[in-house]
């Protein structure tokens, strides 16, 4: 038998695990097959270069923008502290 610390595998018993030389050339095939595949999938991009560059500007561009009036019109206006302290400035004197 062939021992073989498997700490990221085994998480539920965190502990050493006999691995036999099958098991071992099984794993080590198994990584060499999803190494060899992923150049093919990041060859692939998921969108196009148009489609990442911009969001689409159809009804669903329209939906969003009435959305986000809506949660804004809810808001309070905006308060400014020169309107909130300028009762202080009545004369602009030092007395």
């Amino acid at each position: 038998t062939f021992t073989f610390s498997l700490h990221c595998l085994s998480l539920l018993t965190c502990r050493q695990s006999v691995f036999t030389h099958l098991g071992h050339k099984s794993l080590i095939r198994h990584i060499e097959t999803i190494e060899a595949e992923n150049p093919y999938w990041l060859s692939m991009p998921y969108m196009s270069r148009r489609a990442g560059v911009r969001p689409p500007r159809g009804a669903q561009g329209r939906a969003f923008e009435a959305l986000k009036a809506a949660r804004t019109s809810k808001f309070p206006p905006h308060r400014f502290i020169a309107d909130q302290l300028d009762h202080l400035n009545v004369t602009k004197k030092w007395a």
